[in-house]
């Protein structure tokens, strides 16, 4: 694993560097899955929520917030029956670490009270080593939190606080490109702001106008290049620039050409269209998030979208597809117990 040597060489080689996957994430139990055996209702679902973003039309924003209903009901009806879902929550994972700790103190043979955690968390594992700090302070040794997400907007459902400054990022693809030279990137232009015109031309123009994609050319796919396509393939481009500011850049001049074949799929990065279930990321969310803050009509998730494009004008109407908090609102688990832990964020 890449990561795992790279930080082994930052913290030195006297560590031990242990991953885990949380619970009901990959290769850890229980599994999450709102449609088990039926993925004819799950790919209708993902048509639905997924092929638009909430200003793609006029009116995209109020089929992403009723099909979103789809989900809860699935995953409520689905958990009825297999009650996995109560038991993924980040202070569940949080009781899992407390124990592999301990596990490891009685196994050296030293006292199980004295059990520390040390521990590197990114992006949603800075919430999962805060819920561990605010439970378990006594047995904290170092957290080293990296990309830090707002614990208390997670917990309260919001995905509200994450916009501040992506503006800004995507302004880097610009300066960057312009850096680099016409020889390094396809879309250089002769300064940061003509990039960026062209590349809000290219958005505004798809959002009219779709580019259809035949798939009769080889590696391509039969398909609409879209507005809601190229957003996604924008914020996804920002989780890591140096590998994904280079395909972005071929992407946005074969659209200027008249040929959106690099952007057809672009969804793939928010619906997890890799063939298999990715319900426990959304699961989890709502599940810690479960006496927060819900969506009962279609203006509370008007402003919300409202509030996120006052933050960010590239992506506040793409992140709800990212947050799928709207996707808690009709989700019911009965008797479950989430945010049972001392200590407040």
């Amino acid at each position: 694993m890449v990561a795992g040597t790279v930080l082994s060489q930052i913290v030195g080689s006297q560590y031990n560097i242990i991953g885990f996957d949380p619970r009901g994430v990959n290769n850890s139990g229980p599994t999450v899955d709102c449609f088990p055996q039926d993925p004819d209702a799950r790919a209708v679902f993902k048509d639905l929520y997924y092929s638009d973003i909430t200003d793609s039309s006029s009116n995209s924003l109020q089929t992403q917030y009723y099909s979103s209903e789809i989900f809860g009901k699935w995953c409520t009806a689905s958990f009825k029956q297999n009650a996995t879902g109560q038991y993924v929550s980040t202070p569940a994972t949080a009781y899992d670490m407390l124990s592999y700790i301990k596990a490891e103190q009685v196994a050296a043979g030293k006292p199980e009270e004295d059990a520390k955690l040390w521990y590197y968390g990114l992006s949603y594992g800075t919430v999962l080593g805060s819920t561990f700090a605010a439970m378990f302070p006594d047995n904290v040794g170092r957290i080293v939190a990296d990309g830090v997400l707002d614990a208390e907007d997670y917990y309260n459902l919001g995905w509200s606080t994450d916009l501040f400054q992506t503006d800004q990022a995507m302004g880097t693809f610009s300066i960057y490109c312009h850096q680099s030279g016409p020889k390094n990137c396809s879309f250089w232009g002769p300064s940061p702001q003509n990039i960026t015109d062209r590349l809000d031309s290219i958005l505004q123009n798809l959002k009219d106008n779709p580019i259809p994609v035949t798939g009769l050319e080889a590696g391509t796919t039969t398909g609409l290049a879209t507005y809601a396509d190229l957003k996604q393939m924008m914020l996804q481009a920002l989780y890591s620039p140096i590998q994904s500011f280079p395909g972005l850049s071929d992407a946005l001049l074969t659209l200027e050409n008249g040929n959106g074949s690099l952007v057809v799929g672009g969804t793939s990065f928010v619906s997890g269209d890799d063939g298999e279930t990715h319900d426990f990321d959304t699961v989890i969310k709502c599940v810690d998030g479960y006496r927060g803050t819900n969506f009962t009509t279609l203006q509370d998730f008007r402003n919300y979208v409202q509030a996120l494009t006052n933050q960010s004008k590239y992506f506040g109407d793409t992140w709800p597809d990212s947050a799928n908090n709207v996707l808690c609102r009709s989700l019911q688990l009965e008797g479950i117990q989430t945010r049972s832990f001392s200590g407040a964020f």
